[in-house]
């Protein structure tokens, strides 16, 4: 049993003989830290003892003998804390606080390139928690590498975008370092993520007149392999059309004018006039952005 006041069974510990030492675990706000580790090294560096704090943060321990020790105090995702505290062998040791005051981030770091392996420079890499809220962003050199720092251990998307390639995405978990004799809770393990940017298909031309002249407001559709309509779009006024954004694949593209306008017109005596008014239908939501 061990008393309030941090001595065995109540009563003061005889020089040599087993001294407790009393380790009160918190966080910044006074919160306790219930999977904290203690570990009390000797004067010359070696464990005395090690283990895991109580729910209320509490940890006591009994000491060999007098002198000072060393009290390191490690939480996940936290820095590790330490203090000193001197045994006398007469007087009950003060309780030794660890505070936690905030934790060591961790972070992601790759290289973006494209498909041909070649270092994508200028693409917007971000990171995102689990709600979508956008985190951190950077921007890559010409090499094409990345850091984001400042982030705990946790789960994230990370997004990297480009002119000219989709965007390409994944997931990044960040956890804590391995336990390792006394090294636990020293931060986050860097995590390593390398994105590959997939160039986006453009198809562009013009429409023109078998003796080279260009035909503006031509209507211009892709249509997959199962013949449905891929995109559909119209000639500006030099004849050019452009598609971006579509799939790899074979496709079919068929150019058409206007379609045929009917009206019934109706002549008597003299001269008459009657204007056309010729249109495309409306080809609806573009079927490669739905």
């Amino acid at each position: 049993m061990t008393a309030d006041d941090g001595s065995p069974n109540g009563t003061r510990a005889r020089a040599g003989s087993p001294q407790v030492v009393h380790v009160r675990v918190q966080a910044a706000g006074s919160r306790a830290l219930s999977e904290a580790t203690v570990t009390v090294l000797d004067e010359q560096g070696r464990q005395v003892t090690a283990g895991r704090v109580g729910p209320d943060g509490s940890f006591r321990t009994p000491v060999p003998d007098t002198g000072a020790y060393l009290v390191i105090g490690a939480a996940p995702g936290c820095a590790p804390q330490t203090a000193a505290v001197v045994v006398d062998g007469v007087t009950p040791p003060t309780p030794v606080d660890v505070v936690f005051t905030g934790a060591t981030p961790g972070s992601v770091s790759g290289v973006v390139t494209g498909t041909d392996r070649r270092p994508v420079p200028g693409a917007t890499v971000f990171v995102g928690d689990e709600q979508g809220e956008v985190l951190a962003t950077c921007h890559t050199p010409p090499n094409g590498a990345y850091t984001i720092g400042d982030l705990p251990a946790g789960t994230y998307t990370l997004v990297a975008g480009a002119t000219g390639f989709r965007p390409a995405s994944d997931l990044v978990v960040i956890t804590e370092r391995s336990a390792g004799g006394t090294s636990i809770g020293t931060g986050p393990e860097p995590a390593r993520r390398d994105l590959v940017l997939v160039p986006e298909v453009a198809l562009q031309g013009t429409a023109r007149t078998v003796d080279g002249r260009p035909i503006p407001d031509a209507r211009v559709a892709l249509l997959g392999p199962d013949g449905l309509t891929v995109a559909v779009t119209d000639t500006d006024a030099a004849g050019d059309y452009a598609f971006s954004e579509v799939p790899d694949g074979d496709y079919t593209l068929i150019a058409t004018g206007f379609p045929p306008v009917a009206d019934i017109v109706r002549l008597g005596d003299g001269s008459a006039r009657h204007d056309v008014r010729l249109a495309h239908p409306d080809p609806g939501p573009d079927p490669a952005r739905s």
